[in-house]
């Protein structure tokens, strides 16, 4: 019982101060769990049951296996080794025979830990250690001298070896539950973090309609000092009645379909001009299949309806010039002799205009045409061919645009008459070419736009999470280095509140000039992450690659030597976390990625600022960081 004891205190003393290593690299922290638990060992040999002069019976595998399945060979040799030492400095006649125990113990756990490498520990892998040590403790007993063999087979084989399946079993299952706590806190904060940070606003109500939960982008939305300032209230206690009540009955529409529902609200504004939200409510139900309230996110698309009127205006612009154009007629038999030409069909083609009056053959008319350089591109290099397709064509109801010379642009509208005969209506579009082009150019700018940052022209987050998933995708089918750059500004808040917003600006735009510079790729992808946080995928670029760039942006942009009244440093500077995936990682996901990263920057604010660091949980140099 007493050893039980010493088990159960060095397994809570562990999952009591471990929190205090997480900030240490892989290898202290497992040196830490080995010297705890080889200490725990020496204390339950200290109060250890002696069978005989020099042969003892005690627990002190079950923390030696449990520090080697848990910390891996760092901590189940440190441990082991401590132990034996002890063991070795008590002597006796069972001091070798103990040794091997606690040799083999430490063997076990690592032949363990080796086979679960790559996926967590399963509590399968706790009962088969605790059934290994069991065993282990009967099969040593052989190994003791003879006076000694028997008594210990008769005595204590068997309630020893219940003893350590039971502690061993106990011990694993504590440190296997602590460990998946830390890792579902961690998460949990890692999905905090990525929903607080989120443009969008996301927020959970009750069915009655009240805030649970909501991110600082809703309370942005809806005026509010803070996101906890929601927390209990209605969208009555924002908006005027009308639209709270229109927006309550949305909610309870959803809850009675009971299905995911995507729609657009249009609201006021402060200033009272329309905004529009392109809403998605889920509707969460409880154990019992009632609705328990909803799940909703908006996403602000007041840009993109303004900028779809404005195209829809265009293009109404455009239907009504092409309504007020005057069309040029012309009629050919079917033998192709021009019958009836208009004059603005004869306008509208100036450098043949003699030749296209009723009498003439369509060929000669386009022989014409071509041989005075009127159209400037033809089909085919061969004339006669062009002129046998052409006239073809004009018998067949057809509807073309073309070039002329000067930049022009007709249309040619063709219908055929029953009696063979065909109609050609020219209509000159060279206004809607033209507005046609700049819809274009306007378009690819709002494209553009929709994608980049409009104070840095750099990439924007939404366009930055859709690279990522594309680069981690090729990234994984190819089995390639893909590297992630995440650079926050060193005291940016002391350098907007000592220099203004404008100033400000001015020093994100020369930041991400300066972040932009050191991508010499194509490939490589800079964005604003959002504030004064950018980001930088360099796909195909191993650890070095990465902090080779990193350390060049951070060189570069000190020798800008921006005065920063508000940093230590007197200047501009910048933080960086690296993080990293190997060619031999499968799994690859954004928001690891991404967080690794994060978690690799905050290390380089901890170690001083202006400085870079890669993600500790890698290995070589993304462990370390450099100033």
């Amino acid at each position: 019982m007493a050893n039980l004891a010493v088990v159960t205190i060095f397994v809570s003393s562990w999952a009591y101060i471990q929190a205090m290593f997480d900030r240490w690299s892989p290898w202290v922290r497992a040196l830490a769990l080995g010297t705890l638990f080889g200490i725990g060992a020496v204390m339950a040999m200290l109060s250890a049951f002696m069978l005989d002069e020099g042969v003892f019976i005690d627990l002190r595998t079950t923390l030696i296996s449990s520090a080697g399945l848990f910390g891996g060979p760092v901590a189940g040799l440190t441990a082991a080794l401590i132990a034996a030492g002890y063991r070795l400095y008590m002597g006796g006649a069972g001091a070798w025979g103990g040794c091997l125990g606690i040799a083999v113990a430490v063997g076990l756990s690592l032949a363990l830990y080796a086979a679960a490498r790559g996926r967590k520990l399963r509590r399968r892998d706790v009962l088969v250690l605790a059934l290994l040590i069991a065993a282990m403790g009967i099969i040593i007993v052989f190994v003791l001298p003879s006076q000694h063999r028997d008594a210990a087979l008769a005595q204590t084989a068997v309630p020893s070896a219940v003893l350590h399946f039971i502690s061993s079993l106990l011990a694993g299952l504590a440190l296997l539950y602590d460990e998946r706590r830390r890792i579902a806190v961690r998460e949990n904060q890692t999905y905090r973090t990525i929903i607080e940070s989120l443009p969008d606003s996301l927020n959970v109500k009750d069915r009655d309609g009240r805030f649970i939960a909501a991110n600082p982008a809703t309370a942005a939305l809806m005026h509010a000092k803070s996101a906890a300032e929601l927390i209990g209230k209605t969208d009555a206690d924002f908006y005027a009645p009308p639209v709270a009540s229109r927006f309550r009955q949305d909610e309870l529409d959803v809850m009675a379909r009971g299905v995911m529902t995507s729609i657009e609200q249009k609201l006021p504004d402060l200033d009272g001009n329309p905004k529009w939200l392109s809403t998605l409510k889920v509707p969460l139900f409880d154990d019992s299949g009632a609705a328990a309230g909803i799940i909703t996110l908006n996403r602000d698309v007041t840009e993109r309806r303004n900028l779809e009127l404005a195209l829809e205006q265009s293009q109404q612009q455009l239907s009504y010039a092409m309504a007020q154009m005057a069309d040029g007629v012309a009629v050919f038999d079917r033998n192709g002799i021009m019958v009836f030409s208009n004059e603005q069909y004869r306008d509208s083609f100036p450098l043949t205009r003699d030749v296209r009056v009723p009498g003439n053959h369509v060929r000669d008319i386009l022989r014409a045409s071509a041989q005075r350089g009127e159209q400037t591109v033809l089909e085919v290099d061969d004339l006669e061919e062009w002129v046998n397709l052409t006239e073809a064509a004009l018998y067949t109801p057809t509807e073309h645009d073309v070039p002329l010379v000067g930049g022009r642009w007709v249309q040619f509208r063709t219908s055929a008459s029953p009696d063979g005969a065909s109609m050609v209506v020219v209509s000159d579009i060279t206004k809607i070419k033209t507005a046609e082009t700049n819809l274009r150019a306007l378009t690819n700018l709002l494209q553009q736009q929709a994608v980049t940052d409009g104070l840095t022209g750099l990439l924007n987050r939404r366009a930055f999470d859709e690279a990522l998933e594309g680069e981690l995708a090729r990234s994984a089918r190819d089995k390639s280095w893909i590297s992630l750059l995440l650079m926050d500004i060193d005291r940016f808040k002391a350098f907007n509140d000592h220099y203004g917003h404008q100033e400000g600006d001015t020093c994100l735009r020369a930041v991400s000039a300066e972040f932009k510079r050191v991508l010499k790729r194509s490939s490589d992808v800079a964005a604003r992450y959002g504030g004064e946080e950018f980001v930088a995928i360099l796909p195909d670029t191993d650890e070095d690659g990465a902090f080779a760039i990193a350390d060049e942006f951070l060189k570069g942009l000190r020798a800008l030597g921006m005065a920063h009244a508000g940093s230590e440093k007197g200047i501009v500077t910048a933080s960086i976390g690296i993080a990293c995936y190997r060619p031999d990682e499968d799994l690859r996901g954004a928001v690891e990625l991404v967080g690794r990263a994060d978690q690799a920057l905050y290390g380089a604010k901890l170690a001083g600022r202006d400085r870079l660091t890669g993600w500790r949980g890698a290995r070589d140099k993304s462990a370390l960081g450099f100033g």
